[in-house]
């Protein structure tokens, strides 16, 4: 119910003349703003355990700049499928970590645990008004 009317407030906004506001939304999205979601998926071998490198990889997160948090998935349909979901500030600050020779060496070490490659990901944040 709450969805609901946050969406009538928004879809009013609009049609009483806010659209300049929708428009600097998109804008600014355009131009880089808005946080980015780095996703490092993979599929962890039977039996190995990647939650020490997983904790050692948040751990290691935290001393960057722009770092917000960060969270572990693991598939409903299959536990071997994992998704590490962390949120920066901007891409920059991403890459920055990402790249790192630490990142790196705890990525490469996960690599014995896994039956493939890590796929990494990088997906910039968008305000829900502009799907509106």
């Amino acid at each position: 119910m709450f969805v609901d009317r946050a969406i009538i407030i928004i879809i009013e906004s609009i049609s009483a003349g806010d659209e300049p506001h929708l428009q600097r939304l998109c804008r600014q999205e355009d131009k880089g703003g808005g946080m980015i979601k780095g996703i490092v998926g993979c599929k962890v071998r039977k039996d190995r355990d990647l939650e020490p490198i997983l904790f050692k990889l948040k751990s290691h997160a935290t001393q960057y700049q722009g770092f917000k948090g960060m969270e572990n998935l693991v598939s409903e349909e299959s536990a071997s499928v994992v998704a590490m979901v962390s949120t920066w500030e901007s891409l920059e600050d991403w890459k920055s970590w990402a790249h790192s020779t630490i990142t790196q060496e705890l990525l490469r070490q996960a690599k014995t645990l896994l039956t493939e490659e890590p796929r990494v990901t990088t997906y910039r944040m968008m305000p829900a008004v502009i799907w509106v």
